[in-house]
């Protein structure tokens, strides 16, 4: 009993040493940013980039497929971007635990691989259900790299520089639908026709191209140094040393970094549990709300931009291509608004604004559907202007929420509540379009109400262990994981 008194004292006196030493988020705040987060914005952005101009280009083919193999019937119709979206969810929750047990690279690297494997397969498909099946592919790949790919930005980032790199993300949205609508413009204007096949090999260049730049830049070599100091590996000083040699910082003192102990990954029941605990579950369940609202606007507004084209006679005789680029432009501007927003207000202010307005631009756009050509197409404007804003905040809530060990389960988890929106939009417009617009607004507003349940994170530091992880290792004080704070611990 005298042995075991006085190892606990001896733990307490090391976990209070330990308390004064830096943490992982201190010494990149003092690193700044520079060329090393500029690399990883770019493996990132591009997952982004080619999921997004792949889900474009599938919605965008259902015509020229639909012609192609004379698919009769609504259901079958359907078929392509219902098992398009289907993919995406699966995709989207196996990245959870693929992102949280082998680290941040290994879901982004497999997404791009199989995007451009699934791209080959596409191409050679003779049959409308060996089509359904490799977008299915395409789609499942495509989900698991997003939620990897935003934890890793933020956790690469210096806490007063992290919601602005993440706002910038939103133009790896438009670079995508900008990538998908040149493709059409130069091999399918008409979006009809035999020259469909092209456009699977078009998508297929952003991966590829990513994938080769992620095989060469140092940045890939090793994980984030958050993932990495949670495990309590080395190589998260070799990292933070990676980025002060590449951002040109100077020599930068990493001596009271190395780990003492190496942590056992968190388990699925583990990540569950802590996510459902009395801590967690009213965020996961205003998240979900979030990302349900945000996936809801993002594919069912789509419908309706062409429409205020066409109601405002601005691109009169132009091109349905040319439409597709007009509408991927026209979200920059609003890109830039997210940016300013999320940099100088708090995080709830920045968002609920942004929904309010989301909100009343929905409502506006009943215009289009009423013979109220400008009330409509004012609508489209403010919410083009203020989408993004909502959009990129609700990504970057789940990062700094939730600490590391469960960090890409909890974004996987809640988003995967946010796929179901694509699953039922189809259904939903195609029964009513005022009822799809009464309900996108009504979940804007629910939205701006429960962001004030979550914690207010502007300029925090990332939560680096969580209550589940810390219990569980104080009660393994007999095989080695007995401490309760890691020298690198934040």
């Amino acid at each position: 009993e005298n042995h075991t008194v006085w190892e606990c004292k001896g733990r307490m006196a090391r976990s209070s040493e330990r308390s004064d030493m830096p943490s992982v988020s201190d010494k990149i705040n003092e690193i700044g940013f520079g060329l090393y987060q500029v690399h990883v914005f770019v493996l990132c952005a591009g997952v982004v980039v080619a999921e997004s101009g792949g889900l474009q280009t599938s919605a965008a083919l259902a015509s020229a497929i639909m012609q192609e193999y004379k698919v009769k019937g609504d259901l079958a119709q359907e078929a392509q971007m219902l098992s398009t979206y289907m993919g995406f969810a699966l995709g989207t929750i196996s990245s959870g635990f693929l992102g949280d047990y082998a680290g941040r690279r290994l879901p982004i690297f497999v997404a791009y691989l199989g995007m451009c494997c699934s791209v080959v397969g596409l191409y050679l498909m003779q049959t409308y259900a060996s089509l359904c099946l490799g977008f299915c592919s395409f789609g499942f790949f495509g989900g698991l790299g997003i939620p990897a790919a935003f934890i890793a930005l933020a956790e690469v980032c210096p806490s007063k520089l992290r919601g602005v790199t993440n706002a910038a993300m939103a133009f790896a949205f438009c670079f995508g639908d900008v990538w998908c609508a040149l493709g059409f413009r130069i091999l399918l204007p008409e979006l009809v026709g035999k020259a469909w096949h092209g456009m699977l090999l078009w998508i297929g260049i952003p991966p590829f191209l990513l994938l080769a730049f992620g095989l060469i830049s140092p940045v890939a070599r090793l994980d984030t140094a958050h993932f990495l100091s949670a495990r309590g590996q080395l190589e998260s000083v070799k990292v933070l040393e990676l980025m002060a040699s590449m951002n040109d910082s100077g020599r930068v003192d990493l001596s009271a970094m190395a780990p003492e102990h190496e942590e056992k990954p968190v388990s699925v029941s583990d990540a569950l549990q802590s996510l459902t605990s009395r801590e967690n579950s009213l965020s996961v369940l205003a998240l979900s709300v979030m990302f349900f609202v945000k996936d809801l606007a993002f594919y069912g507004m789509g419908a309706f931009l062409p429409l205020a084209w066409r109601k405002s006679s601005v691109l009169e005789g132009a091109l349905p291509a040319t439409e597709l680029l007009c509408t991927a432009l026209v979200g920059v501007p609003g890109v830039l608004v997210a940016m300013i927003l999320i940099f100088s207000l708090p995080r709830r202010l920045a968002y609920a604004v942004a929904a309010g307005i989301c909100a009343i631009g929905v409502y506006a756009v009943h215009g289009i559907l009423d013979q109220q050509a400008l009330f409509g197409v004012t609508g489209v404007v403010f919410y083009k202007l203020f989408y993004p804003t909502a959009q990129m905040i609700t990504f970057l809530f789940p990062a700094e929420v939730f600490s590391t060990q469960i960090r890409v389960w909890s974004m996987s988890i809640i988003a995967f509540c946010g796929r179901m929106a694509p699953l039922a939009v189809p259904w939903i417009v195609h029964t009513s379009q005022h009822l799809f617009l009464f309900l996108t607004m009504g979940f804007f507003v629910l939205a701006s109400l429960l962001v004030w349940s979550l914690p207010e994170t502007k300029d925090t530091e990332l939560k680096t262990l969580s209550p589940v992880a810390t219990n569980t290792r104080v009660k393994a004080s007999g095989d080695g994981y007995g401490s309760t704070t890691m020298a690198v611990a934040g």
